[in-house]
């Protein structure tokens, strides 16, 4: 009797969904935002955002792309990655150049912002603004900001809708319709602007 064929079956069997899971680790979650200026009803530009989980944790990159008569070319990339649900590096550059950098370092942050160093002292940091692209905040209370290195406060308004609240009293709102995002209020120094999803 030949016993070797249904233990190759059972092996089979068990390595489905190991390659089902890896295969959902390597396909990020992607999502893109045309972003609208003031009253003006065409888009000046798009926000991509990406998450991808890993077998660590999770990646999540935003890269904004605006162009307009009243704002030079602006070209923003920020990604974060988490190892095990805790914030382990992110870095925001704009055309390239490095404006914030993150990196964990044993209970504390190291921060470079705008060329100077210093440290954060935050155990782990669980929630960052990427994130809110891709999960309601439900129960949470601050949120960290990888371009400005910082946690900010966030409120939850009702019906689905939560303030984020900025340094200057500025606030950017976020709407959420079944767990996702579906357009961001931001109050930027030139005006209002907002990031719909497509």
């Amino acid at each position: 009797m030949n016993l070797s064929l249904p233990f190759n079956r059972i092996k089979i069997l068990a390595l489905v969904p190991v390659f089902y899971l890896t295969t959902a680790f390597q396909s990020p979650h992607s999502q893109i935002y045309d972003i609208y200026f003031g009253n003006n009803a065409n888009p000046i530009g798009t926000l991509t955002v990406k998450q991808a989980k890993t077998a660590e944790g999770r990646t999540n990159s935003m890269s904004s792309r605006i162009q307009s008569k009243l704002m030079a070319r602006m070209e923003v990339d920020i990604t974060s990655v988490f190892r095990n649900n805790v914030l382990h590096e992110s870095r925001a550059e704009r055309k390239g150049e490095l404006l914030t950098s993150v990196r964990q370092s044993g209970k504390k942050y190291v921060v470079v912002h705008k060329g100077e160093t210093r440290t954060l002292d935050l155990s782990g940091i669980i929630f960052s603004v990427g994130d809110l692209y891709f999960t309601e905040p439900e129960g949470v209370h601050s949120v960290f900001s990888e371009t400005l290195a910082r946690e900010l406060v966030i409120r939850h308004l009702g019906n689905h809708l939560y303030e984020l609240q900025l340094p200057e009293g500025k606030r950017n709102v976020y709407h959420y319709s079944k767990g996702k995002c579906t357009e961001v209020e931001v109050n930027h120094s030139l005006g209002k602007a907002r990031f719909v999803l497509r």
